[in-house]
C-alpha cells in the first residue's frame, strides 16, 4: 500500500466497497440487520410499550420511529469493525498490503459499503413504520434533511468501529467491545423517552449525548419543527467524531501487523 493521488485513492475505495458488496451476494444474510432487525425492534417497542408511554402506539410511533433509525445505524455499524477483524485473521489484508493500493481504501471501502446497507434500513424502517401511523410531517426537504443527519452518524459510527476493529486482534473481543460500549449511550438518550423524566445526573449525560442530539434533530426535522440548535450540536458531534477516529483509524491499520 502506498500513498496515491486523490483520485486513484477514490478508485480504490470503490473497488474495496464493490468487493464487499459482493460478499453480500454470497451471503444474504448480511442484510438481516439492515432490514428484519428495525422491524422487529421497532415492532416491540411501538405495539408493546408504545400505549404505556405514550398513551397511544400512534403517539409513541412519532416519537420513537427516529430513535430506533439511530439506534439500528449503530447496531449496524458494529459489523465494520468485526469485518475489519474477520479480514486481519483471515491474511487478507495482508495479501491487500502488497497491492499498489492507497492506504486507507481497505478501510473507506467497507465504511462505504456498511453506510449503502445503512441507508437500506433507514428506507425499510421508514417505509414499516408507516403501519404504525408514522407521518413525514417534515416534507420531502426534512425527510432528506433526517436521513443525511442519520447517515453521517452511522459513517461516523463506524469508524470508531473500524478503530475498535484494528486495535482489537480477537475477533470475539471486537464483537463485544462493538456491543458494550454503546449501550450507555443508547440507552442513556432520548431515543426512547424524553430526557425531562430522567434522575439530574442520567439527564446530564443524556443531553449532552451524541445519540440524544442526533435523535432531537432528526426527530424535529421529520415532523417539521427542527430546532437549530440540536442539528448544531449533532454536526458538531459528528464532524468531531470523523476528525478524531477516521485519521487514528488510518494510522492503527498501517502500523498493525497481523
Amino acid at each position: 500500500m502506498s500513498r496515491r493521488p486523490l483520485p486513484h485513492a477514490f478508485r480504490d475505495a470503490a473497488v474495496m466497497a464493490r468487493r464487499n458488496l459482493v460478499q453480500i451476494k454470497g451471503d444474504p444474510g448480511l442484510l438481516l440487520d439492515a432490514t428484519l432487525t428495525p422491524v422487529i425492534i421497532s415492532v416491540i417497542f411501538v405495539a408493546v410499550f408504545g400505549a404505556a408511554i405514550a398513551g397511544n402506539v400512534t403517539n409513541y410511533a412519532q416519537y420513537f420511529i427516529p430513535g430506533i433509525m439511530a439506534i439500528n445505524l449503530m447496531i449496524i455499524s458494529r459489523t465494520t469493525g468485526v469485518g475489519m477483524s474477520v479480514d486481519f485473521n483471515s491474511g487478507v489484508v495482508d495479501r491487500f498490503r502488497s497491492l499498489p493500493i492507497s492506504r486507507s481504501a481497505v478501510l473507506t471501502g467497507r465504511v462505504i459499503a456498511d453506510s449503502l446497507r445503512m441507508l437500506l434500513s433507514l428506507v425499510v424502517i421508514i417505509a414499516c413504520s408507516t403501519l404504525f401511523g408514522f407521518r413525514l410531517l417534515g416534507g420531502p426537504v426534512g425527510t432528506l434533511g433526517a436521513i443525511a443527519l442519520l447517515m453521517g452518524f452511522g459513517i461516523a459510527m463506524s469508524w470508531i468501529a473500524v478503530f475498535i476493529g484494528v486495535s482489537v486482534r480477537s475477533i470475539t473481543t471486537v464483537s463485544t467491545v462493538t456491543s458494550l460500549w454503546v449501550l450507555p449511550f443508547q440507552f442513556g438518550s432520548s431515543a426512547f423517552v424524553p430526557t425531562e423524566g430522567m434522575p439530574a445526573w442520567l439527564r446530564a449525560f443524556a443531553d449532552i449525548n451524541p445519540i440524544t442530539l442526533v435523535v432531537d434533530a432528526s426527530r424535529g426535522l421529520l415532523d417539521g419543527h427542527a430546532s437549530s440548535q440540536s442539528i448544531t450540536g449533532a454536526i458538531a458531534w459528528i464532524s468531531a467524531i470523523l476528525v478524531v477516529f477516521a485519521p487514528m483509524s488510518v494510522g492503527r491499520f498501517y502500523r498493525r501487523r497481523a
